[in-house]
């Protein structure tokens, strides 16, 4: 017997609005995490100004997004301060071994014996600050915008890490990357891109790295008919609003621009489900 017949509907009208405003809490915990407003505030309460200035944020829009996170209790909100809501701390903040953001990327990507990270459009140093945790030989190169690499050094330096991080300030679609680096790790990044951004980006890459280098990429990876997984065929509506070209790229496309760029043995080290896909490849030796 059918839903039909059985005189039920499949839809609610509370299933349908609650659909209808799901993407705003998302939007709201993905900003919080791309911020890693998590990590900031783990330890101890801060209020906005203090947050503010630690990642360069404007204080209006700052405090808007803070007071949602602490509506959606992910943040506790006390005397306007902020800080982490504990379970959800130990999951969101980077610095946690539970941690759904970085360390769990970093454990899933491998170091195979790799001493020299680019870290391309490294932000906060987040990502930079694990690998090196996993690996104590490795040293790292952090590349972004100059503003950001201020901020980072700031969280580098707090982790005391500034002797094994070269900061170099760029912009990635006019400059030429840093060389000699034996791993490269592109978070978040590729979706924000035109395909032809990427090919550009994917061959600036191919030449920072040292013959036998590898490229790990972190981003969605869509399926063929590009409505799996769920959360990036929905990101990539976010990426037609806010770029010009950007897009939730599939598997089959970011593979053939690797390629495409002189990458070989390209393939996927981890399936998408919330934007942790990861595709490797590797420079010819």
């Amino acid at each position: 017997m059918t839903v039909k017949e059985k005189g039920q509907t499949k839809w609610s009208q509370e299933t349908l609005l609650g659909m209808g405003r799901a993407f705003m809490e998302s939007r709201v915990l993905l900003t919080g995490a791309e911020l890693d407003l998590f990590t900031l505030a783990a330890t101890k309460p801060l209020s906005a100004e203090q947050i503010a200035a630690r990642i360069g944020a404007d204080l209006r829009a700052l405090t808007i997004v803070l007071d949602a996170l602490a509506a959606l209790e992910l943040l506790i909100k006390e005397n306007d301060a902020y800080q982490t809501e504990p379970s959800a701390a130990r999951m969101l903040s980077s610095d946690s071994p539970a941690s759904i953001l970085a360390p769990r990327i970093v454990s899933l990507v491998g170091i195979s014996g790799a001493r020299r990270l680019l870290d391309v459009g490294g932000a906060s140093g987040t990502y930079t600050i694990a690998f090196l945790e996993a690996e104590p030989q490795m040293r790292a190169t952090l590349f972004d915008l100059p503003p950001v690499i201020e901020i980072a050094r700031e969280r580098v330096g707090a982790a005391g890490m500034l002797d094994r991080v070269t900061l170099v300030a760029g912009d990635y679609r006019k400059d030429p990357l840093p060389v000699r680096h034996d791993l490269a790790f592109v978070s978040a990044i590729i979706h924000q891109n035109s395909p032809t951004e990427n090919m550009t980006l994917f061959r600036k890459i191919f030449a920072a790295l040292e013959p036998g280098g590898r490229i790990v990429v972190r981003d969605h990876l869509m399926n063929s008919d590009r409505t799996h997984p769920r959360s990036g065929a929905l990101f990539a509506v976010n990426m037609l609003v806010g770029t010009e070209g950007g897009n939730s790229y599939t598997e089959t496309e970011i593979r053939d621009t690797m390629e495409q760029a002189g990458f070989v043995n390209v393939r996927i080290i981890h399936p998408d489900t919330r934007m942790d896909g990861l595709m490797e490849g590797f420079r010819p030796r």
